[in-house]
């Protein structure tokens, strides 16, 4: 597919959720501050909330704790995405896994919850 015909199936909102990642944040805050000047000189708006938390992904990749350990993390950045009502973009690569990754799963753990439910009731 020509190149021209693949960016015009990319949705360009004109307002972004930033995910911000505790490793850019700290490692490399660079990232994200050049991700807000290029996103405002662009005319996109970007919003973020001191309420996130880490995506679970450092402890994780540091074997401090099982993977399924991050699922409440994960859980809870997703409702707070949601809340906002606009699509996320993060910086970081572990974050950006995390969050959709462990989103399908948490999207799969509560269907099937949900039939158990309908099941049993």
């Amino acid at each position: 597919m020509p190149r021209a015909e693949v960016l015009e199936k990319v949705p360009i909102d004109d307002s972004y959720f930033l995910f911000r990642s505790c490793v850019s944040s700290s490692k490399y805050p660079g990232i994200e501050t050049s991700t807000e000047e290029v996103f405002s000189r662009l005319g996109i708006s970007l919003s973020d909330s001191s309420e996130q938390s880490c995506c679970g992904g450092f402890i994780t990749f540091t074997s401090l704790a099982e993977v399924t350990a991050s699922l409440p993390a994960v859980a809870r950045n997703l409702s707070i995405i949601e809340e906002s009502g606009k699509n996320a973009l993060t910086m970081c690569n572990g974050c950006h896994m995390f969050l959709t990754e462990f989103g399908i799963s948490w999207t799969i753990i509560l269907i099937s919850r949900t039939r158990s439910t309908r099941c049993w009731a």
